[in-house]
């Protein structure tokens, strides 16, 4: 609805189309060929015009990334048992927490997991 009275004298504006697109097949269903073609803007360096600073969020974001992801405890399976391999710091407590209370390090990894599955189940 246009609240212009129909013969004020000026003209009216038609909707612009968009150009219809062809969907892009997936990169996996493509020939060498198209593959690229679909890929030529990634061949040359991003230009500094198209750079800026990144927030303080983004910053934070990207020292997450790559830095890795951190695990303090890695355990294996394997023929012998069952290994753990634990951070320097979470060793050293956990046998000095050991040696304090006269358990193994077998006896605090086994009591803190039966304590921590404890709590959650």
């Amino acid at each position: 609805m246009s609240f212009m009275p129909a013969n004020c004298g000026v003209a009216r504006l038609k909707p612009m189309k968009t150009p219809k697109t062809k969907p892009q097949k997936p990169y996996w269903e493509m020939s060498l060929g198209e593959l690229q073609d679909a890929t030529k803007e990634f061949d040359t360096p991003i230009p500094a015009s198209k750079l800026r600073p990144l927030s303080k969020a983004e910053r934070a974001r990207w020292e997450r990334a790559r830095k890795g992801p951190h695990f303090s405890i890695y355990v294996t399976r394997g023929d012998d048992g069952v290994s753990v391999r634990l951070d320097p710091d979470i060793w050293k407590r956990s046998t000095q927490y050991a040696a304090k209370h006269k358990m193994t390090l077998s006896e605090v990894v086994n009591r803190s997991l039966k304590g921590m599955l404890a709590i959650v189940e």
